[in-house]
Order: structure tokens, then C-alpha cells, then sequence
């Protein structure tokens, strides 16, 4: 079968669902699925939380931005500090 049928056939199966909370349910399914497509989760931080990748872009971007302006350490200044 191939992508064409199988969505005229998931669509037809869809129409016939009469159970409203298995409607609600594979909607939700779908949204998660085509948000995660969208958007992948690419990791996640120490409390599990999942970290998209257009969230890991902007904070890479930030950074990478941050460093342009001349905002960094360097070597020198890390070694000079008393830890």
C-alpha cells in the first residue's frame, strides 16, 4: 500500500469513529507527533525537561552573539580568578 492509499484509508477509518474520547485521543497522538516532527527534541536537562531544537538554536545563537560582542572570558581570566 502506499502513502496515497494509506492516507485515503486512514482518513476513511477516521470518518467512522463514533467513540468521541478516541477522537480526542488520536488528535492529541497526531498533534504530539507533528509537533515533535516539527520541532524534535534533541535532549533533555538534568530535570527531564525536554529541550526542543529551535529552543537550543536561539540559545546557541544568543551565545554565539553574547561572544561577538566581546562578552567571554579567556583563558588568561579564568586562570587569574581565586577559586
Amino acid at each position: 500500500m502506499g502513502n496515497t492509499q494509506a492516507r485515503e484509508q486512514i482518513h476513511l477509518l477516521i470518518d467512522n469513529v463514533q467513540d468521541e474520547a478516541f477522537l480526542r485521543a488520536l488528535h492529541a497522538m497526531l498533534s504530539t507527533y507533528l509537533d515533535t516532527e516539527a520541532d524534535p527534541i534533541i535532549g533533555y536537562e538534568l530535570d527531564g525537561r525536554a529541550v526542543r531544537a529551535s529552543e537550543a538554536r536561539a540559545e546557541l545563537l544568543a551565545e554565539v552573539e553574547t561572544a561577538r560582542n566581546g562578552e567571554y572570558y579567556t583563558l588568561e581570566d579564568i586562570r587569574d580568578e581565586d577559586i
